[in-house]
């Protein structure tokens, strides 16, 4: 344990814990930027120190570089996840200059048995600028890791599919009728049964009430939210759209933007197309 970071966990925790009361007061704007500042310090100090020690274990891992790049993916929790994975395309340097390996790949596992996957476009998951491919990672063990790799294909991609949305879309877990603002019904194939009452509220549709709030917590009961200001996207009726290249053989991606009277709301509705999981992603402008 010699090398063990205790101590920059620790700063990383006291700067994690920093900001309290405070946030917003008169001439707030000092103490605000300091309270972000220790957050954004915690917040990259405990990104680091979780990218130092998952590669240090990695080192350890046989590999087998002749298949491939090798992809380890880490699965800290106690039970075996199937679950998506980004990585990004190889790259290598060449003087002072990165180069970003431009061939066509596939995701493969230890066996070579082929994984779903799909190219993002650029910046499509958040995590950076550089072009990436999001695979499934299947049957990860608990508290353990599985190693996959990233090879060459000559064969053809597949062709993203862009436009306006279909009224229904199914996989072998659901069955989604689309409404303008939501979902009209989610019926689970494996349950056999429709899971959403629809007569008030579509599914993922978003919907403002007001709150007044209490002020830093000085109260004994809570203040609860009237219809004042009430709206919702059923409403206005947006319509979903297919997400331009983000719909794949892993993914169906959804999305619409509605403006409100105080912002507007930009929703992402991502239904993965080999396992059980929608995902649901909520912007307010």
């Amino acid at each position: 344990f010699a090398s063990y970071p205790a101590a920059r966990l620790s700063a990383a925790w006291e700067a994690a814990i920093y900001p309290a009361h405070g946030w917003g007061g008169k001439e707030g704007q000092v103490t605000d930027r300091l309270f972000r500042k220790k957050y954004e310090f915690a917040r990259d100090e405990g990104r680091t120190v979780l990218h130092d020690a998952m590669t240090a274990i990695a080192g350890r891992i046989a590999v087998h570089p002749a298949k491939g790049m090798p992809i380890v993916v880490f699965n800290s929790l106690s039970w075996p996840v199937t679950a998506p994975v980004v990585v990004p395309l190889p790259r290598y340097r060449s003087g002072h200059s990165i180069v970003i390996q431009s061939q066509r790949y596939k995701i493969i596992d230890a066996d070579g048995d082929k994984c779903p996957f799909q190219r993002l476009p650029r910046g499509a998951s958040g995590t950076g600028s550089l072009p990436e491919y999001e695979f499934m990672a299947d049957d990860v063990p608990a508290l353990g890791y599985k190693t996959f790799y990233m090879v060459e294909d000559e064969g053809r991609g597949w062709e993203p599919r862009t436009g306006r949305a279909p009224e229904v879309i199914e996989n072998g877990w659901y069955r989604l009728r689309l409404a303008p603002g939501g979902l009209a019904g989610l019926y689970d194939k494996e349950l056999d049964r429709e899971v959403l009452d629809t007569r008030k509220f579509l599914g993922f549709e978003v919907f403002t009430m007001r709150s007044v709030g209490n002020g830093a917590g000085e109260f004994g009961r809570v203040q609860q939210p009237t219809m004042e200001g009430f709206d919702s996207l059923g409403r206005h009726k947006p319509a979903w759209r297919l997400v331009a290249g983000e719909t794949g053989p892993v993914k169906t991606v959804l999305a619409l933007e509605q403006p409100m009277p105080d912002c507007t709301v930009r929703q992402k509705l991502i239904v993965y197309n080999t396992i059980k999981r929608i995902d649901c992603m909520v912007e307010l402008i």
